[in-house]
């Protein structure tokens, strides 16, 4: 018993040593939840479009835009962030997901290309904007963070310094 004493007293655990002498208590087994998850929290994050790659659905053989989000985080931290856009013939009876490119059109000042389907994906190429990212986790295939939103980036991006993740603007702040 001593030996542990002196364990967690090197290891600066004192704290637990005095919850055991006082109500002669077993050690517990401490963790943080947190620190089970690989993804980043979820939050708003400065990002850029690094990729555009267009390509064909494994699951449905509709064609797809694999867009690749380089989400800049806190220090000097990156990931890369897929975001898959299906296009499913009008026949499928399939949903696709055009609605995303359609929110990318309009952030990026290109909506009347969307709208006229002119729009070259590989245009999007380089836009910095803001994205909202979420946490998925998934027991068989790990953390992983998923878009959920976009916004525009009304400022400079300040990612070219790494900095952390985008600011939210509260609008009833006086200063």
């Amino acid at each position: 018993m001593r030996r542990i004493y002196k364990q967690l007293l090197a290891n600066d655990q004192w704290a637990v040593v005095e919850r055991m002498m006082k109500g002669n208590q077993k050690m517990g087994w401490n963790y943080d939840p947190e620190d089970a998850n690989s993804s980043w929290p979820a939050a708003d994050y400065e990002a850029t479009i690094e990729r555009v790659v267009e390509t064909v659905s494994k699951k449905t053989g509709d064609p797809m835009l694999d867009i690749h989000f380089l989400v800049y985080g806190m220090d000097g931290q990156t990931q890369t962030v897929h975001e898959f856009i299906t296009a499913p013939p009008k026949s499928s009876g399939r949903k696709g997901s055009l609605f995303k490119l359609r929110a990318l059109a309009m952030i990026f000042g290109v909506y009347d290309a969307f709208k006229n389907g002119t729009l070259d994906p590989q245009s999007l190429r380089g836009q910095n904007l803001i994205v909202k990212l979420d946490r998925d986790v998934n027991p068989q295939f790990g953390d992983r963070n998923t878009i959920v939103g976009y916004e525009e980036l009304k400022r400079p991006l300040a990612a070219s310094t790494k900095a952390a993740p985008a600011a939210v603007v509260d609008e009833e702040v006086p200063f």
